[in-house]
């Protein structure tokens, strides 16, 4: 199920993020660009994901002629669009030439960011779109 997937790639960033914390607490800057790498393919892989799902509650919505569903999908389409650039952004700048130092004292950019779906009301939305978790 979509949701499963969802679940398993947010806990998969979760640990990257704490793979990264304890490669910079070392100040291994070799282990930190192998760690940032792998984040972003999985970050890349994750948005891709969402990048599909909101155009299909779009049209589920529309379908249904159900006016908070569809805006409920339009917002978080939305929200991933903007959330999508700062992260690609972010990524790009430290990908492209790497910094140790920079890197560490960048703004934690890269937290947890939980899909829309998994923390705004979802109370428009079918039961197969409202995850049962939520990440912190």
């Amino acid at each position: 199920m979509l949701i499963d997937t969802f679940k398993q790639q947010h806990q998969e960033l979760v640990q990257l993020i704490g793979r990264m914390d304890a490669a910079l607490a070392c100040g291994g800057e070799a282990e930190t660009r192998a760690v940032l790498s792998r984040l972003a393919q999985a970050i890349r892989v994750h948005l891709s994901l969402e990048d599909q799902i909101y155009p299909g509650l779009i049209r589920v919505a529309d379908a249904k002629q159900d006016l908070g569903m569809l805006e409920t999908a339009r917002l978080f389409a939305s929200n991933m669009q903007r959330i999508t650039a700062l992260l690609q952004d972010f990524l790009s700048k430290h990908q492209a030439r790497f910094d140790l130092e920079q890197f560490r004292s960048s703004p934690r950019a890269l937290v947890v960011m939980p899909s829309p779906l998994s923390s705004a009301p979802s109370d428009h939305l079918s039961p197969p779109f409202q995850p049962p978790y939520l990440l912190t």
